[in-house]
């Protein structure tokens, strides 16, 4: 499938088999082991629609918003069963208000170009009262967003897996393992892990 957008957008962005396709497998294969899918999902940065067209066998409600109104026309013809919100998110308004007006929400998706601090700053209520699962691009002009993950982890949302930029945070996610620090003994020199 093609998307429809402005002559601007590189030919990249509008592949929907190619573009990031190993992130959002990652994300739905984790949404299903959660046993996410089948609800409501967040499109936060949605652009011209590259992931939210790809929710719709998915999800039974998609909500893209997207900042640039540029993108809103190619967006709605792109996706026409998205409910499709114009705002910048932290600036104009709060996640948790648009959230108020759906059910539970499964998934949230931000994309954004920049730090997703004030994003997530303001979902807060949203992530307390749903523990959606969430697929955050933390990686913006080669730069970590560090302040997000340290405010997600004071949150107990820690990253389940990652492809490339994008990682999934789950809300009380505990590997399977965690190494621990020991001091060798003389008599066993093997490096120990915690159950």
């Amino acid at each position: 499938m093609r998307l429809v957008a402005p002559k601007s957008i590189s030919n990249k962005f509008l592949r929907c088999d190619g573009y990031q396709r190993g992130s959002f497998e990652t994300c739905i294969n984790v949404c299903r082991e959660g046993g996410r899918l089948g609800g409501t999902v967040i499109d936060v940065g949605a652009h011209v629609g590259t992931w939210s067209v790809r929710f719709v066998p998915f999800f039974t409600k998609i909500v893209a918003i997207e900042a640039d109104r540029t993108f809103l026309p190619f967006l709605a013809e792109n996706v026409p069963a998205a409910t499709i919100i114009n705002a910048r998110l932290g600036v104009d308004s709060r996640l948790d208000n648009v959230a108020m007006m759906y059910g539970r929400i499964d998934l949230i998706k931000i994309d954004i170009d920049g730090p997703n601090l004030s994003v997530i700053e303001g979902a807060t209520w949203l992530l307390d009262r749903d523990d959606p699962m969430l697929c955050i691009e933390m990686v913006s002009n080669e730069v970590f967003d560090d302040e997000s993950l340290e405010l997600l982890h004071s949150m107990h949302y820690f990253s389940h897996a990652h492809f490339g930029k994008d990682f999934i945070f789950v809300r009380n996610f505990k590997p399977a393992w965690v190494p621990i620090m020991v001091e060798e003994n003389a008599h066993d020199p093997s490096p120990h892990m915690a159950a």
